[in-house]
């Protein structure tokens, strides 16, 4: 299984091992529910954190099958896209929305450092959860390293101890995830595999975003203008793309756009 050929390996065994691992795992996702069940069904703890979302289990066997508490544990657990997705083809999304409902119901019981422990190691673990980073950053700042003085912004305090601790969690748990390449070089070509702007800026045929319309418009316009079309930008491939009529999008653009949503989002919301 680990030795690099021109032909993909495969085997029954294989299958099987890759498969129960990610069956294994959602031992996480099961213990990250059960914790927010926990969290969610105190009544303390709806009190203070305003989470009284779920009724109290009932006395009676039949009211406890329709309560909420048990409802949403039966979405959680039953989640028919965890099955397919994780057990048929082979991701580890039930690992990783565990790790995420951990970090976050501990945020919510207020174990702050833990809290940010858990993102930095689910975020080391798949970085597309790299668009969630702001929101914590934002509120673990804002939350738990800063004194607001509302009459007088400049007066605000800054708790560096606290800042300090939050800081070498998550440089810790980089440290330890990305100090091996550093050790043998390889730090840009991981870079290079974490963000490859080359394959285009709709990932095959299936990226329901923006830009897939984008490219769409590029090729319908080509045609009629009967210009020669663009590279191909939906075959997935590591290359350069460019458009034939729409101007080409840099992944500078693309990252600056980003930004400025992101920006937008957190200044509305904070």
């Amino acid at each position: 299984m680990l030795q690099i050929t021109a032909k993909p390996y495969t085997s029954p065994q294989t299958v099987f091992y890759q498969r129960l691992t990610v069956i294994v795992s959602d031992i996480v996702y099961f213990y990250a529910v059960y914790i927010w069940m926990k969290l969610l069904t105190d009544p303390k703890k709806q009190t203070s954190h305003g989470l009284a979302l779920f009724a109290r289990p009932s006395s009676t066997l039949a009211d406890q099958w329709t309560s909420s508490s048990f409802l949403y544990i039966f979405l959680f657990l039953f989640n028919v896209g965890h099955f397919i997705v994780d057990h048929i083809h082979f991701q580890y999304n039930g690992l990783l929305n565990g790790l995420l409902l951990l970090s976050m119901a501990r945020m919510v019981n207020g174990q702050i450092y833990w809290s940010a422990f858990w993102f930095a190691v689910l975020l080391n673990f798949k970085h597309i959860y790299l668009y969630m980073a702001p929101a914590y950053f934002v509120f673990l700042l804002i939350e738990h390293c800063l004194t607001i003085n509302r009459s007088n912004l400049l007066g605000s305090k800054i708790h560096f101890g606290s800042l300090a601790i939050l800081a070498a969690i998550v440089l810790s748990v980089f440290g330890v995830s990305f100090g091996p390449f550093v050790a043998k070089g390889q730090l840009t070509n991981l870079l290079g595999r974490l963000f490859p702007f080359q394959r285009g800026l709709s990932h095959a045929y299936w990226a329901p975003n923006f830009w897939a319309v984008y490219n769409a418009a590029d090729l319908v316009l080509a045609k009629l203008l009967r210009r020669p079309a663009g590279s191909v930008i939906t075959g997935g491939l590591v290359q350069q793309s460019e458009h034939a009529v729409l101007p080409s999008i840099s992944p500078t653009f693309s990252i600056l756009l980003v930004i400025i949503v992101i920006a937008v989002s957190i200044f509305i919301f904070s």
